[in-house]
């Protein structure tokens, strides 16, 4: 996971170790290219770096698990928590407050990518004001997670809009694995704006979501279109005024620290004993 490799290099840093990312296991490499160096100006080291080859050389290579920065608050440098890192200099930074710097370090798209993705979220018009739908489903059922109703999101949405926006809707952008509920959405509030990256023929409702190992028997071009779909709802999602969605996918983890802020971010899974904080505190 993405969160994965930005933990993961905050932990290099703090040890004063060199890294570079192993994309062999990735689903994410499905076609065998990597995934990385596709979509991003460089992000560590490069395994054929002589850094990297002496260090296979000497036995010197350290593959670490994610719960190696996952198991405590700590490790995964929870909000309040305190992180120094003097090569940095980096001194008592809040946990969070670290995250989103180093993020902004270390996860460059490239400029065609970004460029192009750009260019796609502009082209739906949303204007400075819009309401991101963040729908994950698809292989979430292999996970035994219970999907949050589409109508939770709209009952949301009215909570926010009357407050907000003097219960007058902007623009609602929905990133979803499962394009099947955007004629949901429509069909419950058609006098709302809804927008998407979800191409017609994937609106069907014999479609089906996301599921990752589809993956490993897509063409090129399927695997081209996917993420070029991703990086426009991240970006959507990212630069939303409002944010509803779901914990259960690590999509949702990656836009919280995009966001520039903590505010506007509405999860809809949550136990009703905790606010949204009490959840993305842990993060």
């Amino acid at each position: 996971a993405l969160r994965s490799v930005l933990l993961a290099a905050i932990m290099s840093f703090e040890e004063g170790r060199c890294f570079y990312v192993e994309e062999g296991q990735s689903h994410l490499n499905a076609d065998g290219t990597g995934f990385l160096n596709k979509y991003f100006e460089p992000i560590g080291l490069q395994k054929d770096h002589p850094f990297v080859l002496k260090a296979y050389a000497e036995n010197r290579i350290q593959l670490r698990d994610w719960l190696d920065f996952w198991n405590t608050l700590e490790q995964r440098k929870a909000f309040s928590t305190r992180v120094s890192i003097p090569s940095l200099d980096y001194h008592n930074m809040e946990g969070h407050f670290l995250k989103r710097i180093m993020m902004r370090r270390l996860w460059r798209p490239l400029p065609a990518v970004r460029d192009s993705t750009c260019k796609a979220l502009e082209s739906h018009d949303l204007g400075k004001t819009f309401i991101s739908f963040s729908v994950r489903r698809g292989d979430k059922t292999l996970e035994n997670f219970a999907f949050t109703q589409l109508s939770d999101y709209i009952y949301k949405a009215e909570q926010l809009i009357a407050i907000k926006y003097n219960g007058q809707a902007p623009p609602i952008f929905v990133a979803t694995d499962d394009c099947t509920v955007m004629p949901t959405f429509r069909e419950m509030r058609p006098d709302w704006r809804f927008e998407s990256e979800c191409p017609q023929d994937q609106q069907r409702e014999d479609s089906r979501g996301f599921v990752i190992n589809d993956m490993y028997s897509w063409s090129t071009d399927q695997t081209s279109q996917h993420f070029r779909k991703f990086f426009v709802e991240l970006f959507a999602l990212a630069t939303s005024d409002l944010y509803i969605g779901v914990a259960y996918t690590n999509v949702a983890w990656w836009a919280f620290f995009m966001r520039p802020k903590r505010g506007d971010f509405h999860l809809l899974d949550k136990s009703d004993k905790i606010d949204d904080a009490g959840l993305f505190d842990n993060w």
